[in-house]
């Protein structure tokens, strides 16, 4: 893990971390969401990034949020609310007004200081004088304008503004379009997907007529007011009757977000956990911001709801890291399949003491067959290494020997997936194999020079077709055993061993059921931790 965390520190440190590129495509913010609060005419709007913008350039990015009633963003109706960034202390916060050439009122200037770069979009300035908690002297105010004041959840994956926008008006409902995007010293990105928005109707007034309307007597009670502009409504009757049509519509809006409230994109803030967070017994931390809690507990419950545990794991981990894992079984990086290799026989071109294996192995199953000889090599007579894929023969030999071993012991480095064609050799031609016959013949074939009885046989895929019982030329042959397999025509693989020679590949031991799944998080937490 160092090699790729360079210290071990996995946040803010590490090779991955260093001279990473970050393009203006990268800061286009994406996943562009809102919700109503349980405050008329208060939305929010939050959206997540492309984890290879998460910090550091995050923490060097201010946002601006268009929203109109016009997808093309080209209404008179169109408002756009543009924060600021203080580069130098990675602050964002938001023009209140434009003094004048030189000052500015600011939502806060806590942690500026004088001598700090600011900006806003693509004009930047320097502060002279950070005069009190909310106003600041700069060089210049050229460029700079006021932006209406919002809540800002700076969230570490999640960022949100919480904006008051277009009432509700009476009887009619709206269409909103809201678009996105960051601005750092260096670029300023492209807007994000449009997001389309409504906002319920009101219907205070449809409700106070309708009350009026019920009345039995219009001279005596004044519906004659009905007939006048809302402007010039007066009597006392009518005041009530609005009153009570007041009460009425936040009823309504109240019933409105009750429904809302079950879509955990939607859910009003303070609804968050009594209605999902609950569930998973997670309150929100006094530290993190709603964008961040929210975000989690709807990756939480689609977590629940899948079939999958890996997509669950994945989900679970990506909501609070920003990044989704890299999930690997254990037996993927340690492929705990036990192989027995055969290796090609050794001719020393003199004495030899030191025979080198094809590859690394299991020290106790090395077995050393002395060729020459046609007998057996005591494990007394060399010592083994096989780490380094070598035995060490006590004295200096002349002899052919061969070494059959084991690999893929889940302590190997160098681990090894059994390969059922691992030795074999491709037989000439074409075979063909006939369903419940013990005949196959060939097209093109040598059987006669390529098979003994006895070999056993496979397909392409390493899938055992049989064992030779009986050859009468070179393209017919019979088998042990019918086929069982459907009627197929294909290339055929003779194995360079047999079951009655070599032990078969002991496959899942005991130490594989009990490992588990490897969890990897490449470059995880690409975003300042608070």
């Amino acid at each position: 893990m160092t090699s790729l965390y360079g210290s071990g520190v996995f946040y803010g440190s590490g090779a991955k971390y260093v001279g990473a590129p970050f393009s203006p495509d990268e800061g286009i913010p994406e996943d562009l969401r809102f919700y109503r609060t349980s405050q008329d005419g208060i939305y929010v709007f939050w959206w997540g990034f492309s984890p290879e913008f998460i910090t550091p350039s995050l923490a060097f990015s201010a946002f601006d949020l268009q929203l109109d009633t016009s997808p093309l963003f080209t209404s008179p109706n169109l408002v756009t609310f543009t924060s600021s960034i203080d580069t130098t202390a990675s602050l964002v916060f938001t023009v209140t007004s434009v003094t004048d050439a030189t000052h500015l009122v600011v939502s806060s200037t806590t942690g500026m200081s004088g001598g700090d770069n600011i900006r806003q979009g693509s004009h930047s300035t320097t502060i002279t004088t950070v005069t009190d908690g909310t106003h600041l002297v700069v060089a210049s105010t050229a460029g700079w304008v006021a932006s209406n004041i919002i809540t800002f959840q700076n969230g570490n994956v999640r960022k949100g503004f919480a904006v008051s926008v277009a009432a509700r008006q009476e009887g009619i409902v709206q269409t909103w379009y809201a678009r996105v995007r960051t601005h750092t010293p260096s670029f300023v990105s492209d807007w994000s997907f449009t997001l389309t928005w409504t906002i319920p109707q009101k219907v205070q007034q449809q409700y106070a007529e309708a009350l009026m309307n019920s009345l039995p007597d219009s001279h005596v009670y004044g519906k004659g007011d009905l007939l006048k502009p809302l402007n010039q409504r007066n009597t006392n009757l009518w005041l009530v009757e609005d009153m009570y049509g007041n009460q009425f519509d936040q009823v309504y809006y109240a019933n409105f977000l009750t429904q809302t409230d079950n879509y955990i994109t939607l859910c009003v803030d303070e609804n968050l956990f009594q209605n999902f967070g609950v569930l998973f017994s997670f309150p929100k931390p006094n530290s993190m911001q709603y964008v961040d809690y929210r975000w989690i507990l709807m990756n939480l419950i689609q977590a629940s709801l899948v079939g999958s545990t890996n997509e669950a794991i994945i989900l679970t981990v990506q909501a609070f890291t920003g990044v989704p894992p890299d999930i690997t079984p254990i037996r993927d990086e340690n492929d705990f399949f036990l192989v027995t290799i055969q290796d090609n026989p050794i001719v020393p071109s003199g004495p030899q003491t030191v025979f080198h294996t094809s590859q690394p192995y299991i020290d106790a199953s090395l077995v050393v067959e002395d060729i020459t000889t046609g007998l057996l090599v005591p494990s007394s007579a060399y010592t083994t290494d096989g780490v380094q894929a070598t035995w060490t023969m006590n004295v200096a030999t002349t002899d052919t020997l061969q070494a059959i071993f084991d690999v893929g012991n889940p302590l190997d480095p160098f681990p090894v997936i059994f390969d059922a064609l691992n030795g074999a050799t491709t037989l000439t031609g074409l075979v063909t194999f006939t369903n419940g016959s013990n005949n196959i013949g060939g097209s093109g074939t040598l059987f006669t020079s390529q098979l003994v009885v006895g070999n056993e046989i496979t397909d392409p895929y390493g899938i055992y077709l049989g064992t030779i019982a009986h050859i009468t030329d070179n393209t017919h042959a019979q088998l042990v055993n019918p086929w069982g397999g459907p009627t197929e025509v294909n290339t055929a693989y003779k194995l360079l061993y047999t079951d009655s020679q070599l032990p078969p590949p002991i496959l899942w031991d005991q130490s594989t059921l009990k490992a588990g799944i490897l969890i990897t998080i490449f470059n995880p937490g690409k975003f300042a931790l608070v």
